[in-house]
């Protein structure tokens, strides 16, 4: 076979400034075939007016059975040795299609790292919905951009022998091998993009069946070689800092200057993490859709132009359909299946050779939610073969709440204010409610909202700080309450050491410093966490005009770290994140550290992230001391201000922070538990706020 690596190089450049992506487990359990039965997932709609089978593909339906490392090769990788190569098989049950779609889905991991059990939730997922989706492994190299030729070629061919598998094994799990859709996060949307790329310049294309493309990420190849490249859907985060956002933009007008049929999912404010709480929902919408209306794409005559769209209770939203080169003669009628109490605004006749636009009117009483909308093409001809296309609207809330805490230097005194956006379309009165806890029980502030126009912003000082997680609702004149969410940020205020610390595995002269909890199942990315007595523990954090002291005591049933230098993460240790406030209140100059205890009773230290003029690595003035007894592990740091490129501390500095916990047992990293978010996953906007404050 001809080398292709110079092919590669070129088509996923932006690859190579992603060398380092955090975001994976490890490999190497035995292979098995295990079998575990998943709950349907938990993204689904309101009631809607169609049938189950319109449905089918879009909604959660069926109880989902997993077969685990499954192998379906054996080759030798860069070690020169053979290395099994596994994939985690998710089927619907009790589904009665004889023969289902498949969904072949590639981990992210910078080529070097992750596992197939990193894309668990969204295989689920797709599973639920009638698809049999496969998550699997590919060949990895330690160092993949010493040789990025060789490293692409191993994992193109290993694409090719997991859809080679799929026709080998296609009656015993019922799928449909001329019915794929083939994606990835990151480094695996990538590997998606490359192969499918790659086998049209060589004619492939009937080979493989593939109907659809889902790249989540994934950096962008130079160029589209065929108009018959399948059609794709794009999502990525405006605030990727790994793969940059206009890396998509930019493949989405190859795309389109090509006339190959794609979507773009926009995740605004967003980083690289795909399963942000925010946009999940929307994720598996989306591409659920799209699969959907790409799957048989010959037999429709239309097409969404976008999948997904927003609005809120009481507004109008435009359904836009494109024609179909391949039918355009025909006329008629779209016979529209949509939730209940939701009506068409406009005519739903269509002409020959002719796009459409179909409103519909929200319901005033409409609920946040994904709701499934099918159309249904019916042509005055009746010998014309036409079939559905679905799309959904996102029903958000009319009003959408940030919390921003400052530190006052006139009262000295830490204050809130909440944001109020109107992110309807229309004018927003009523009162908002702020449940919070304080010392006399839980407390109903209430405030009110007075003709908010649509994208207007109101200002509300609160009368008092907020520490703990506030629950927002908003209440209509008539009674309706039109949001109900909770803030999921939180607000440190470390005190300065009222005692010296020392550094030295013991947190005993802690007692009396600000803690912080990690213990609760939102905090954790662990498929199968069992509780605090697998992982959990509570936080330190203290300063004084030197250092920030940070301790952290963990309940862990097993401490397994083998790691060095940067890969520590992938063993049991701590990562944490400062982050800096600058005049306009902006997070700036972001560190991120990791610190570790090996088997041997060896620390190590490392820096992934720093502000400019500093230096990543080994954190040389970092004081570190970590024990372990029992199932109790004890990480003790003191980082000089210095070393996170600030200069001068005084009472009332505001910092951004996160921390996070890794855990790994049998070599295995599973997950973590995180205080806050944005390290597991890359996303600073995640962050929570701390405020160095002074002793009463």
């Amino acid at each position: 076979m001809r080398n292709r690596g110079a092919f590669y190089f070129f088509v996923c450049l932006i690859v190579l400034a992603v060398a380092a992506i955090f975001y994976s487990q490890g490999s190497g359990k035995e292979a098995k075939n295990e079998q575990t039965d998943v709950q349907p997932a938990t993204v689904s709609s309101v009631p809607v007016q169609a049938k189950t089978d319109d449905l089918r593909f879009l909604e959660s339906q069926f109880t989902v059975k997993a077969h685990e490392d499954l192998i379906y090769g054996t080759k030798e990788n860069f070690r020169m040795e053979q290395e099994n190569l596994a994939l985690d098989l998710y089927e619907p049950e009790n589904d009665a299609l004889p023969m289902r779609p498949v969904v072949v889905f590639f981990h992210g991991g910078g080529f070097s790292a992750g596992d197939k059990r990193d894309a668990a939730k969204i295989s689920n997922e797709w599973a639920s919905r009638g698809y049999v989706v496969l998550s699997a492994n590919y060949r990895l190299r330690d160092e993949p951009f010493q040789d990025f030729g060789g490293t692409l070629n191993d994992a193109m061919d290993d694409v090719k022998s997991v859809l080679d598998w799929i026709k080998e094994y296609q009656s015993e799990y019922r799928m449909d091998h001329n019915r794929i859709a083939i994606g990835g996060d990151s480094a695996g949307g990538s590997l998606a993009i490359n192969f499918a790329n790659e086998f049209l310049r060589d004619g492939n294309r009937n080979q493989y069946g593939i109907f659809a493309i889902i790249d989540i990420y994934g950096p962008m190849f130079e160029n589209v070689k065929n108009a018959k490249f399948p059609p794709m859907i794009l999502i990525h985060g405006t605030k990727d800092n790994t793969v940059p956002y206009q890396s998509s933009e930019r493949l989405s007008g190859i795309l389109r200057d090509q006339g190959v049929y794609y979507d773009f999912l926009t995740m605004e404010g967003v980083g690289h993490n795909y399963t942000n709480s925010k946009y999940w929902d929307s994720i598996v919408a989306s591409t659920s859709h799209f699969m959907r209306n790409t799957m048989d794409r010959s037999d429709k005559t239309y097409l969404t132009e976008t999948s997904g769209l927003r609005a809120s209770a009481g507004d109008s939203v435009v359904v836009r359909l494109k024609r179909q080169p391949t039918q355009t003669d025909v006329k008629g009628q779209i016979n529209m299946q949509l939730p209940e109490g939701w009506k068409l605004a406009s005519d739903s006749a269509f002409e020959p050779k002719s796009d459409i636009e179909l409103s519909v009117k929200v319901p005033d009483n409409a609920v946040s939610g994904i709701y499934p909308i099918v159309m249904t093409p019916k042509s005055e001809q009746e010998t014309s073969k036409m079939t559905s296309i679905s799309a959904y609207v996102k029903v958000v809330d009319p009003l959408s709440i940030t919390f921003n805490t400052y530190y006052d230097v006139n009262s000295k005194q830490i204050h809130t204010q909440a944001v109020v956006l109107n992110s309807s379309l229309s004018d927003q009165t009523g009162q908002l409610h702020i449940k919070r806890q304080s010392a006399d029980g839980v407390q109903d502030d209430q405030f009110a909202i007075d003709s908010l126009t649509s994208g207007q912003t109101q200002t509300i000082e609160l009368p008092f700080y907020m520490e703990d997680r506030p629950t927002v609702s908003f209440a209509k004149p008539n009674g309706d309450f039109a949001l109900e969410t909770t803030d999921s940020k939180n607000v440190l205020l470390s005190l300065p050491q009222k005692r010296e610390i020392q550094i030295d595995g013991s947190l005993e002269e802690w007692k009396d410093q600000t803690t912080f909890a990690l213990n609760q199942e939102e905090q954790v990315q662990i498929p199968d966490w069992n509780g605090v007595e697998d992982l959990g523990g509570t936080g330190y954090i203290s300063w004084d005009e030197n250092n920030v002291y940070i301790g952290l005591e963990m309940t862990d049933d097993k401490h397994v770290q083998q790691n060095t230098g940067g890969d520590i993460w992938q063993g049991d240790s701590m990562q944490f994140a400062f982050s800096m406030i600058d005049s306009d209140g902006k997070a700036t100059g972001t560190n991120e550290i990791g610190v570790a205890l090996h088997q041997d009773g060896s620390m190590a230290n490392w820096r992934w992230a720093a502000p400019q003029g500093i230096d990543m690595g080994e954190v040389i003035l970092l004081d570190q001391a970590i024990s372990r007894s029992g199932n109790k592990t004890v990480y003790e740091v003191a980082v000089p201000w210095v070393e996170l490129g600030i200069f001068e501390v005084s009472t009332g500095m505001h910092l951004k922070f996160s921390l996070l916990c890794n855990d790994n047992d049998d070599g295995i990293r599973r997950g973590w538990i995180e205080y806050n978010g944005g390290i597991g996953y890359k996303d600073e906007e995640a962050f929570g706020d701390l405020f160095l404050i002074s002793n009463p």
